[in-house]
């Protein structure tokens, strides 16, 4: 399988796989001031790891969430 997104069938059928790697990349509107990583901690998918956009950005870019260069 190469496409990212799945059914939730598909993903429930395979959470014990080795081979799959579940991302929570929860982010929010601006002001809306809700904590993610909170959210996370207190409901995510079983085995599912955070990604916190927001701490791995380039602050020096002149534009929001752009990845850091490798």
């Amino acid at each position: 399988m190469t496409d990212p997104m799945v059914s939730t069938d598909w993903l429930a059928s395979r959470l014990t796989d080795p081979d799959v790697q579940v991302i929570d990349a929860t982010w929010y509107m601006p002001g809306e001031n809700r904590p993610r990583r909170g959210e996370f901690e207190a409901c995510h998918i079983p085995g599912a790891v955070f990604f916190d956009i927001d701490a791995l950005s380039d602050p020096t870019s002149g534009l929001p969430h752009m990845l850091l260069s490798a």
